[in-house]
């Protein structure tokens, strides 16, 4: 899998355009599944678009999944053939995803997701395994999942790394 570093990409516009198909067609998620939990970010896109998720795998890796619209509506969904792209390992959140989007801010109330999921990725990944930790995480997860039914405010929100104190000092 590729090892990427924000500082060393050479193409800003490409860059800049990957920020904009987020802002459009991605998604900021915490997976929480038998007390686990994975920090993802993923495209969706119909079936004809795969060629454009092939090319953000090839520049940035990531994993392509297919979604098969027959399985789906046998679930109740009522969807077509999907392609989804995700990137969701350590080191290419970290060192990649976040520094791109701190650098390109999206452009519509995505931003808010984008800013409660960063504060997961940090917490998650630099912080140790606690109950408290991932009490936090679940509430950052809701927040995620209800700021998608009813949207808030950006203002409430802010850039500033999680910390584990003011979760201590909040949780009491």
């Amino acid at each position: 899998m590729k090892q990427l570093n924000f500082l060393e990409y050479p193409d800003p516009q490409w860059l800049a355009w990957f920020v904009g198909l987020v802002d459009g067609e991605g998604c900021f998620y915490i997976a929480y599944h038998k007390n686990s939990f994975s920090m993802v970010l993923k495209i969706d896109l119909r079936e004809d678009d795969k060629v454009i998720l092939e090319e953000i795998q090839n520049k940035i890796g990531g994993y392509l999944d297919f979604y098969d619209a027959c399985k789906r509506r046998l679930q109740g969904m009522n969807m077509s053939n999907t392609w989804r792209w995700r990137i969701q390992k350590k080191d290419n959140l970290m060192n990649f995803i976040l520094p791109i989007f701190d650098q390109y801010p999206l452009k519509t109330k995505k931003q808010k997701d984008y800013i409660i999921w960063r504060k997961a990725v940090l917490l998650f990944y630099r912080t140790r395994r606690s109950l408290l930790r991932d009490e936090q995480l679940l509430i950052y997860k809701k927040e995620l999942e209800v700021g998608r039914r009813n949207p808030i405010t950006i203002k409430n929100y802010n850039l500033i790394p999680a910390n584990i104190i003011e979760i201590y000092n909040k949780n009491g």
